[in-house]
């Protein structure tokens, strides 16, 4: 960032500043592709394709690069659906790192899915809620 700008050097090394009114732009045209499925789940595989080739590790290439983008395509509150690896499927709330990180799951359908569990809900009292 440069004052209220921000300077953007592609590979060859061509230099392009974002002014804020720029900036703004990009983040409606990043929402809009999150409102198509199809334009949503492409920059997805985009998003994962760069992960899987830049690897988590380094650096905080989720918190820096693809989280950011991910996060502007997912409007607060999106009610979204995934299906598991064992068929099952799963309707949740973007609203968290965790529902981030479940949309960016490198898996199809992944095996899992993590959860905060709510204050005073034990494990033993889930269970049983779950299956009375």
């Amino acid at each position: 960032m440069i004052g209220d700008s921000l300077r953007i050097v592609t590979p060859s090394g061509v230099e392009t500043d974002l002014d804020s009114h720029e900036l703004a732009k990009l983040g409606n045209a990043i929402r809009r592709l999150g409102v198509d499925d199809r334009s949503r789940e492409n920059v997805l595989a985009l998003c994962r394709d760069f992960e899987r080739r830049s690897g988590l590790t380094r650096g905080d290439i989720r918190e820096s690069v693809t989280g950011p983008i991910v996060d502007a395509m997912h409007a607060p509150g999106m009610q979204l659906r995934k299906e598991l690896a064992d068929g099952s499927v799963f309707d949740f709330t973007y609203r968290s790192k965790i529902a981030r990180d479940f949309v960016l799951s490198p898996d199809d359908k992944p095996d899992h899915v993590w959860s905060r569990r709510p204050r005073g809900c034990s494990f033993t009292s889930l269970v049983m809620r779950v299956t009375w």
